[in-house]
């Protein structure tokens, strides 16, 4: 499962957080929404090919 670490190996950018694989999907670290990355799509239409995305942790709020 794609999850966020809770620890931050960047000494520069504070507002950085750390990705990562986990074999159980324990906790909201592991929960992602997936929203349109460009203004064509609106929240809640249908994911086409080809779409380019943005997700967002529900933990942290932070996107990828």
């Amino acid at each position: 499962y794609l999850t966020c670490l809770k620890t931050s190996r960047s000494q520069t950018d504070k507002l950085s957080f750390d990705v990562g694989l986990q074999e159980d999907s324990t906790g909201e670290a592991c929960w992602w929404t997936i929203h349109p990355a460009s203004k064509q799509r609106s929240e809640g239409e249908k994911v086409r090919i080809g779409d380019d995305l943005i997700l967002v942790s529900v933990s942290s709020e932070r996107y990828l």
